[in-house]
């Protein structure tokens, strides 16, 4: 079966970085914060924006009253 080489090196360098944390999820969890707080790259922010309004439900005719109501 064939393998993608850039596939394959991704799934050891997240073996690796795995194993450099004993396999703990926190523990990797943790470093990847930390590599993000001290990152120099620019972070993303996007403006806060409102909620959509919220609708009551309405209630829906029953099959009986729309037939009725189209003769």
């Amino acid at each position: 079966m064939w393998q993608d080489p850039i596939v394959q090196e991704t799934r050891q360098l997240r073996e690796a970085f795995a194993a450099q944390h004993g396999h703990d999820a926190d523990a990797i969890f943790q470093a990847i914060l930390e590599m993000q707080t001290l990152s120099q790259r620019p972070k993303v922010s996007y403006a806060p924006h409102a909620p959509m309004p919220a609708y009551a439900a309405q209630p829906v005719a029953s099959r009986d009253a729309q037939q009725a109501s189209h003769p």
